[in-house]
């Protein structure tokens, strides 16, 4: 799935001498955008720092703009430069936040985000302060973004669990059929002003409606789509929008965590499902008013059914056991751009890298 602000890497290039005064500058930071795009989608995250240092303490002060990269107008087409570029990056790397994932793969994920903050600040270190806080800030934003969409995808897998199994919906309908909702809702208008409370009603009458018709994991999340499009839809492209979709998350919070509270009090016996499907719940919310809040619309996410084919690290895709021929392993690792068939995969029993670096056959660059 294409970002919505970047369609594909090279675009890091394309546009890049048209928003600096400083043509130079401006199409050796796209190319340096260029080349982290491409070695975060190749998943060879242990480059990164090399790439990074390479432009800010080498290209930088060879191209004479280490004295001006701090101005005003640098610092803020760095900034914008580099939301385009994670945004790319992440939508590539997760282009689905429901499909089924490796555990491998999401190691890896985890492990680049919780690396590249100390990448981003080791790499320019000794430039402007003002550079390094923007560089350094949207660097971290997009790693916790890119931590609760793997996040996220872990409830997901372990909830399509929960959602399969005839005997715990079954359980759940009967224990939620024993929640105080009145006693909710009285809470909810006390603490939460100026709540609809036919609204809420009518949400809680179909979500027990919903729940009750053993509905898949991509119907729950059409069904919160709704929940948020009925919520926030009105205030779509108006100004109070952003103010409006952070309140209803506030909201949503308040009340699943008061129906949790009464399942917890009752010593319902799935809690331990209500609490997972809560969690997935409010992460999936939060996903959705983040996309809202970034648009200005509610959104709209489509799914793959059943979390489609699942999707393994290079590692253990391109790994050792290619029978010895480098070139092979070459044409995988490039994606096949030769056009030719589609390799099979090839199915290894090696252990996870501990140091999450790509395994390479020998001969390859």
């Amino acid at each position: 799935m294409a970002s919505p602000v970047l369609s594909s890497p090279d675009s890091c290039l394309s546009d890049a001498t048209t928003a600096l005064d400083c043509p130079d500058f401006a199409l050796q930071y796209g190319t340096h955008c260029q080349a982290l795009t491409l070695v975060a989608l190749d998943e060879r995250f242990d480059e990164i720092q090399d790439v990074l240092a390479s432009f800010w303490q080498v290209t930088v002060p060879k191209g004479g703009w280490a004295g001006r990269v701090g101005e005003p107008a640098f610092v803020a087409f760095v900034r914008r430069k580099d939301e385009a570029m994670y945004e790319y990056i992440l939508s590539s790397l997760i282009p689905d936040v429901f499909r089924n994932l490796s555990p491998t793969y999401i190691k890896q994920m985890r492990m680049f985000a919780k690396h590249l903050e100390s990448w981003l600040t080791a790499a320019t270190l000794g430039l402007d302060a003002a550079l390094v806080d923007a560089i350094v800030t949207v660097g971290v934003a997009f790693a916790q973004k890119l931590r609760r969409h793997t996040g996220l995808n872990h409830l997901a897998q372990a909830a399509r669990g929960v959602l399969t199994n005839p005997v715990h919906v079954s359980q759940m309908l009967s224990d939620y059929g024993r929640v105080d909702f009145g006693s909710i809702l009285e809470q909810t208008q006390a603490v939460c002003e100026g709540c609809d409370a036919a609204l809420v009603t009518r949400l809680e009458s179909r979500f027990r409606k919903f729940h009750s018709e053993n509905n898949t994991l991509e119907e729950w999340a059409n069904w919160l789509q709704e929940v948020v499009r009925e919520s926030l839809q009105r205030f779509e492209q108006g100004e109070h929008f952003v103010a409006n979709a952070r309140e209803f998350l506030l909201r949503w919070s308040f009340l699943s965590s008061l129906v949790i509270r009464d399942l917890t009090l009752r010593s319902a016996t799935s809690f331990g499902m209500f609490h997972l499907m809560r969690l997935l719940c409010d992460e999936y919310v939060f996903f959705l008013i983040e996309r809202a809040i970034q648009s200005k619309v509610c959104p709209s996410v489509t799914h793959v059914a059943n979390g489609g084919t699942e999707q393994k690290a290079k590692s253990e895709l391109y790994g050792d056991d290619l029978g010895g021929n480098p070139e092979q392993a070459a044409d995988m690792a490039a994606g096949d751009k030769r056009g030719g068939e589609v390799l099979e995969q090839q199915e290894t029993e090696t252990e996870p890298s501990g140091n999450f670096k790509r395994a390479r056959t020998d001969g390859q660059s």
